[in-house]
């Protein structure tokens, strides 16, 4: 992990994809796609030092990301940034708490639109199918595009499911 007050470290450039300058991005913290699409720029840790790369386009492929930065667009412009860290600027991921996962949300109370769908009990991965079930038995997905807010202080979890969701 990249040490900064300055920077949450996103992730890990781990290989090339494709012959147009995109790159396979994993991530390290739990960001949803939206948060992570609405991000004009991120920072490619070279030689130990953050260099600004602004990205040009961002889709979700698979369990992990394809980026691709303005002004590389070959296979060989790219090749020194696989296996670079990736950092974002904290003030661009507001109220993210970088030790709290999924999994630590069980415990925590369930609000969709301000109803209170219950406690969530467990957290189950099922072959990159997360769930939460709640005290009721109702299994929701556990996804962060899903969740809008976390109070950590008062353990709840607040999400916008998609309409009927809950009662599937």
């Amino acid at each position: 992990m990249f040490e900064s007050d300055k920077y949450y470290q996103l992730g890990e450039i781990t290989k090339s994809h494709g012959v147009k300058g995109e790159l396979s991005l994993k991530l390290d913290i739990e960001i949803s796609e939206q948060e992570l699409k609405s991000l004009e720029s991120v920072f490619v840790i070279i030689d130990g030092i953050p260099i600004p790369f602004f990205i040009e386009n961002l889709k979700k492929h698979n369990n992990r990301f394809v980026v691709k930065f303005e002004d590389y667009d070959s296979i060989d412009k790219i090749d020194e940034l696989v296996d670079c860290k990736v950092l974002v600027e904290k003030i661009n991921v507001p109220d993210y708490d970088s030790d709290l996962k999924l999994p630590d949300l069980v415990g925590y109370k369930l609000l969709n639109y301000k109803s209170d769908l219950g406690q969530i009990i467990d957290y189950t991965d099922f072959n990159n199918n997360t769930l939460f079930t709640l005290e009721n038995d109702v299994l929701i997905p556990a996804n962060v595009d899903f969740i809008i807010d976390v109070d950590v202080d008062n353990k709840v979890v607040y999400m916008e499911l998609p309409e009927g969701i809950e009662t599937l």
